[in-house]
């Protein structure tokens, strides 16, 4: 499957990650785009996060290469320190586009961090590239790291519609965990945002789907 995320093979100007250097301009969909529901209702978020990223501590689940979003996040503040970077595949380390100093080679399943650490939880096409992930302990793991009121954002891409055919039935499974409301109450979370848009002005023929949990505070 071809995208413009780090694993795929095209780039275009919403993805600097090929070329080796943060740049605001992987972040304009996110906080620009004003057509879709999905990024309306995004942006404010975003823009929030941006604003107070500095201090605070994220981590990336199944990061392959890497993250544009998370490479941005660099640009405006976020602390390379407070950065961890996780996946199963040690080869997704070997080389660096960004700096990624807290590198952890593990399941997602089972999380090698105490309760209550990061502000922020972040998985780019989890589900799309780990056919077999249990992804409702996943989301279980994700809520226990969280802090209380953290967020887990979470995208998955599609070149065109016709790919969400094609996918296996335990795929299809996980997507279906995610959107039971009752299941995610039982876990901890509280779902802010479940969109999708397809064929931007600005990205062309590309679905994105997008889905903002916050773990309740008590």
């Amino acid at each position: 499957m071809k995208s413009n995320s780090p694993s795929g093979e095209k780039t275009s100007e919403f993805s600097s990650f090929h070329r080796g250097i943060p740049n605001p301009n992987i972040l304009l969909m996110y906080l620009e785009e004003k057509q879709h529901n999905a990024i309306t209702k995004l942006n404010p978020l975003i823009k929030d996060l941006i604003k107070n990223i500095k201090n605070k501590k994220l981590l990336d689940i199944g990061c392959g290469i890497g993250s544009v979003l998370c490479q941005g996040l660099i640009y405006y503040g976020l602390n390379p320190k407070n950065l961890y970077s996780l996946d199963q595949d040690p080869k997704n380390f070997e080389n660096d586009e960004y700096s990624r100093e807290n590198k952890v080679v593990c399941k997602a399943e089972n999380l090698p961090f105490e309760s209550n650490f990061f502000d922020v939880v972040h998985s780019n096409e989890l589900t799309l590239d780990n056919p077999d992930l249990d992804y409702l302990k996943v989301l279980k793991e994700i809520c226990r790291v969280l802090k209380p009121n953290g967020f887990y954002i979470a995208n998955e891409h599609f070149d065109q519609v016709e790919e969400m055919k094609k996918i296996n039935e335990n795929i299809k499974n996980n997507f279906k965990e995610i959107i039971k409301n009752k299941n995610l109450a039982s876990i901890g979370f509280k779902p802010l945002i479940r969109a999708k848009y397809l064929d931007s002005p600005k990205i062309g023929k590309y679905q994105f789907i997008f889905y903002l949990f916050q773990k309740k505070s008590s």
